[in-house]
């Protein structure tokens, strides 16, 4: 999954097709969105998506929703515990701890059939509108 290029805290945008667009790419070798190491250093709660996609089997499979810099829904939480998101099941029939790892989205990121074990749920493709260099409205393209 591209994540959004960042320079001096600005967004990165490059000239496509006459269009300024975003300009998007991912770590090498491995994308790390998100890593539970640098929360509230490089990036803050604000910045995490508003809501996921847990795939995790006999606990949560569905989403959850961001609060603060965490996650919840029912029994189930993801956190930062240790420097590692993980994610937690407090229901006395499925209490259990799963370390997700130090990226929140890893792999492919998406809703995908044999998905990632925490998925994002943004669009393929967002479009920007740019006033004096600055960003004044995205949305999202499908």
């Amino acid at each position: 999954m591209p994540t959004v290029k960042l320079k001096n805290g600005n967004v990165v945008t490059k000239i496509v097709n006459n269009e300024q667009r975003i300009s998007c790419s991912c770590c090498e070798p491995e994308c790390c969105t998100y890593p539970a190491s640098l929360l509230n250093d490089t990036y803050t709660s604000d910045d995490l998506p508003d809501a996921l996609t847990v795939n995790w089997a006999g606990h949560l499979v569905g989403n959850i929703v961001k609060s603060g810099s965490s996650y919840a829904s029912a029994s189930v939480t993801l956190s930062v515990i240790g420097g590692l998101w993980t994610l937690t099941d407090t229901s006395p029939l499925t209490a259990a701890v799963r370390t997700v790892g130090n990226c929140l989205i890893q792999g492919d990121g998406g809703l995908t059939p044999d998905g990632d074990l925490i998925e994002d749920q943004f669009s393929a493709c967002y479009e920007a509108t740019w006033s004096n260099d600055r960003m004044i409205m995205g949305r999202a393209q499908l």
